[in-house]
């Protein structure tokens, strides 16, 4: 009689460079035959590249297995191997995320179920990225879905921006009567400015009189282009006026002499 020849009618693979080893996928027996046909590039050891099978690797192709037993007989069987595309795995957009922005979760990846990894990722079912971890600057983050031959990974970046630096300027000190005048010396331009005595937030305007006599604390806000927000204060010292007291009229006669007024 003929060697048994025992194997699955058929396989798939997604399509990958690689090669193959189809012991690693499939059960078959006896071991110690030949492999043959389209892809087959390791007649002895069953290694298929599906590359080498057809122009773009994917379709189906027919491979040979036989088995030659110590009496001389042979048996093939035949695998049909189809070599499919797999699914399209898509990591989500690139994105920008302020140092200070809180955990995170990734999303616009595709298709759901698959596993993230890279610096910053704190879960890595759910896509949860945390930008303290990572730190400043650009990280790569992968994305892996399938199994097997079917495995496939892709990227995006999640950029972590820092906070702006922003400085509200020195403090000051100012008379109740003093005009009313912009702030000035604070950094960078395009702020807004809130606290008492401020008439104009854009412009930074103060007025003392508004403000009234105290210790007054104003604070300056700016958000970046990345949307990162940072503010800093400063204190304006609104002093009063002194008292001045006095007649409001004297009378004296023509002499030709100095007068010290403070003597009447």
């Amino acid at each position: 009689d003929l060697p048994v020849v025992a194997m699955p009618d058929t396989t798939e693979f997604c399509q990958i460079p690689s090669n193959i080893l189809l012991s690693d996928y499939i059960s078959y027996s006896p071991t110690g035959g030949v492999w043959s046909g389209n892809g087959i590039v390791d007649a002895t050891n069953g290694i298929f590249n599906s590359t080498q099978a057809g122009a773009s690797g994917i379709g189906t192709y027919q491979v040979f297995y036989a088995y030659t037993d110590g009496n001389g007989c042979t048996n093939t069987e035949d695998l049909i191997v189809n070599v499919i595309f797999g699914d399209t795995v898509v990591a989500g957009p690139n994105v920008t995320i302020c140092i200070d922005n809180g955990l995170d979760t990734l999303a616009g990846f595709s298709p759901i179920g698959g596993t993230f990894s890279g610096t910053g990722i704190v879960n890595n079912t759910q896509g949860i990225f945390d930008p303290t971890v990572a730190g400043v600057g650009t990280h790569t983050i992968s994305y892996t879905f399938g199994t097997g031959t079917c495995e496939k990974t892709v990227t995006s970046t999640v950029t972590v921006a820092p906070l702006p630096v922003v400085s509200a300027g020195t403090n000051q000190t100012v008379c109740l009567n003093n005009a009313v005048f912009n702030l000035g010396g604070y950094n960078p331009l395009g702020g807004s400015w809130s606290g008492n005595g401020i008439t104009n937030a854009t412009l930074g305007t103060f007025d003392p009189a508004v403000a009234g006599v105290g210790i007054h604390t104003l604070t300056y806000e700016y958000t970046d282009g990345n949307g990162c927000y940072n503010s800093d204060t400063k204190t304006i010292v609104v002093n009063d006026l002194p008292v001045v007291a006095m007649p409001d009229t004297t009378e004296f006669c023509q002499i030709p002499s100095n007068i010290l007024l403070s003597d009447y």
